[in-house]
């Protein structure tokens, strides 16, 4: 039997307990029950383990080993990188301790919502405590060349390390801060459109009609609604996203689904012969979030997008906003301490300040309970706002209580990249002004998508753009639109 063939007809049981985990992942985040927590957790953490068998199967491993000596083009280099990554983690972290991280994870979730509705951080950190325990110690497990957070951050961005990150967040806390005390002095703080209240069936249909123009495939695709937004690749032709409603304010809402369709998006535009094999997926994190930044502030930011959607609010929500009115309220510019709804000027600096506190938390030198004290501190320092309560503050993300910790840095990753295609992206302005979104969207596949996994992401955008990471293009994008 062929060996590729061999290793993917092993690995079709493992992507079949993953997808199955991941209907599970998305109920819960929808329609489960909210006093479900103890079974969930149960069924969540046994497949894991039994996917955790399968991966570390001896014959599987051995099979893997042969494909790395005798691979011999870049679709089975892919896939014996992608697989010996897992098999590493998985025979590396002991599957009894495995089994009860993911136990507390779904604890820990429950504890923090609650915690946070109290804006109580006392209450959350004994589980915090614990999560960053398992976290040091699977770090161990990994190993690591400079710092034991390297070994958490390359889960998520396979390749970076501190070296990589250090640097470029302390060039970018630089040139931004700059920018920032530029921009404040000549944009604007605040736009009527923020208090206007809009009827939820119709921003229902304005999100829909939205989705339906940039090309969201509602065959291969949803739309819900959830506390936080999100996307969930449930396969190559199933692909869930949902969003939120808050009464006022409909950009929250309209710029979350376009958010969340560059996820979709990229994961819908998969080359379908990576179907079932450990290539079918997004790269990383920090890849993926360059997609939905990319529609998100690259694409819907602009004027030539605020003028393609002035009718759609003025005949769906029955607002009368013309497109500079869309495009003031679009980029207002003024410091929060709420991440999710900061602006395109600020939000790095958030970012950043979460970097810096879980570095340091997995290096042990800060402790959890000092948390609410660096952050506030960080947060004057960078912004110049204080968080009111720990809601506000540190207890504001639900990554932490879901053991996310080396993922902060993803999302500006994902922010300098997108402003990256942006610049490589030839006359992407005519294209969002002549409403052809169909050229923008074969541009990412050819660029991005098609490729899934098959290169980590360096190589992806070395091959793609030429050059690694660089933070110039997202301050050039700020000095653009912000004058």
């Amino acid at each position: 039997m062929d060996l590729v063939k061999k290793i993917l007809d092993h690995y079709e049981k493992i992507w079949v307990l993953a997808k199955a985990n991941a209907v599970l992942e998305w109920d819960s985040e929808t329609y489960m029950p909210k006093g479900e927590t103890k079974e969930r957790g149960f069924i969540t953490s046994k497949i894991e383990s039994m996917i955790q068998d399968l991966m570390t199967d001896k014959e599987f491993i051995k099979w893997v080993e042969q494909l790395e000596e005798k691979a011999e083009n870049d679709f089975e280099k892919g896939i014996a990188r992608v697989l010996k990554r897992s098999i590493y983690y998985y025979t590396k972290i002991p599957k009894k301790e495995l089994e009860e991280y993911n136990k507390l994870i779904v604890e820990a979730v429950r504890v923090w919502e609650d915690a946070k509705k109290k804006s109580d951080f006392n209450r959350f950190a004994p589980y915090l405590e614990k999560i960053v325990e398992f976290k040091r110690k699977f770090a161990e497990y990994l190993g690591y060349k400079y710092s034991p957070y390297d070994a958490l951050l390359d889960r998520y961005e396979e390749g970076y390390t501190v070296k990589d990150i250090d640097p470029l967040f302390n060039r970018l806390k630089r040139d931004l801060k700059k920018e920032y005390e530029r921009i404040k002095e000549i944009w604007h703080d605040y736009h009527w459109l923020e208090n206007e209240p809009y009827n939820r069936e119709r921003m229902e249909l304005l999100n829909k009609t939205v989705l339906s123009m940039i090309g969201f495939d509602f065959n291969h695709m949803r739309l819900d609604v959830s506390a936080h937004p999100f996307t969930i690749e449930l396969g190559l032709y199933d692909i869930r996203i949902t969003t939120w409603y808050h009464k006022k304010d409909f950009r929250r809402s309209l710029l979350a689904v376009i958010h969340e369709f560059g996820h979709a998006l990229y994961e819908r535009q998969i080359d379908e012969k990576l179907w079932k094999t450990p290539l079918q997926g997004g790269v990383s994190l920090g890849i993926h979030e360059s997609q939905s930044r990319f529609w998100e502030i690259v694409v819907a930011k602009t004027k030539e997008f605020t003028q393609f959607l002035e009718p759609l609010v003025k005949n769906i929500l029955k607002i009368d906003a013309d497109s500079e009115d869309l495009f003031k309220y679009f980029t207002i510019v003024r410091p929060i301490p709420i991440r999710v709804e900061s602006d395109d000027v600020t939000y790095n600096f958030h970012i950043i300040l979460r970097y810096e506190i879980e570095r340091d938390l997995i290096e042990g030198k800060i402790d959890v309970r000092d948390i609410p004290e660096i952050w506030n501190e960080k947060m004057e320092q960078y912004l110049g706002i204080k968080p009111k309560n720990d809601s506000e503050g540190a207890l504001q993300d639900i990554h932490w209580s879901l053991g996310a910790i080396g993922y902060f840095p993803t999302y500006t990753l994902g922010n300098l990249i997108a402003a990256q295609i942006k610049y490589n992206f030839p006359d992407l302005e005519t294209h969002i002004e002549n409403k052809n979104f169909a050229t923008i969207r074969e541009y990412l596949r050819e660029k991005i998508h098609k490729y899934g996994s098959m290169y980590e992401p360096k190589v992806l955008l070395e091959k793609s753009f030429g050059e690694p990471v660089n933070e110039k293009y997202f301050i050039k994008l700020l000095r653009e639109r912000y004058r």
